[in-house]
């Protein structure tokens, strides 16, 4: 059972580590130029500095707040959407994120890169707040490939190289801005962001298995240790 256990976390460690080598692949196999992410950019915002409100004004609903727990990897993180109310939407306008935007988090730590980005669904009014950011795409790059862009490895990497320095986990609109990405067609940009959720949807699914049997023999091991601390397991050359 040991030995399966360590086979089986083995599996999932792999899995992971999975997850972005098809995207990655696909990325050198288009051998598109690299871009300034500016030029597929029509619109980039910053939300408001934290003095402008602060979470003791926040309400159970009304206009929506997307907030860095909000971003995840290529994947919107929505249970803990915060809202303001309905009528300080005039006061923050400028800052209105729109379904399709791609959101991306200007903070990040070891776990959760600075960049990370997701694109908005239609849930209503949102803005970004502080150290979040919005951008909406212009026709040359796909809002989903730009989003798993700056989730991937080689994307954190690409707005790593333009932080020159400074911290890793904090970024701005600059560093955005500049940093590049490769740009095959929109075609092209739609087909690698299918094929790699195809191949992550597989991974998901394998994954749950894996956890799923590594469950099921971490109970059997915990059965087995019972049942011969009761007596109820039979050991050989030990007497009953």
């Amino acid at each position: 059972i040991d030995a399966l256990i360590t086979k089986k976390r083995r599996m999932i460690e792999l899995l992971d580590e999975r997850r972005w080598l098809v995207f990655s692949g696909l990325i050198s196999e288009a051998a598109a130029p690299a871009t300034p992410i500016r030029r597929g950019l029509r619109f980039l915002t910053d939300g408001p500095f934290g003095s402008a409100f602060s979470s003791s004004d926040y309400s159970e609903s009304g206009l929506g707040v997307v907030r860095l727990g909000n971003i995840g990897f290529a994947e919107w993180r929505g249970d803990k959407l915060a809202h303001l109310p309905l009528e300080r939407w005039n006061d923050f306008e400028r800052y209105t994120v729109r379904a399709g935007d791609v959101l991306i988090a200007g903070l990040g730590d070891d776990r959760n890169h600075a960049g990370r980005a997701c694109v908005a669904p239609s849930v209503g009014p949102m803005i970004v707040k502080g150290k979040c950011f919005c951008a909406r795409v212009n026709d040359r790059l796909s809002a989903d490939y730009l989003a798993m862009y700056c989730s991937s490895p080689i994307g954190a990497q690409a707005i790593a190289v333009e932080t020159r320095g400074s911290t890793r986990q904090m970024i701005n609109l600059e560093i955005i801005k500049n940093a590049t990405i490769p740009l095959p067609a929109v075609a092209d940009q739609l087909h690698i962001v299918a094929v790699t959720r195809k191949e992550w949807r597989t991974i998901d699914s394998l994954l749950a298995a894996n956890t799923t049997q590594l469950d099921l023999l971490a109970e059997r091991r915990q059965a087995l240790i019972t049942a011969a601390v009761t007596g109820e397991l039979e050991i050989p050359g030990v007497a009953a």
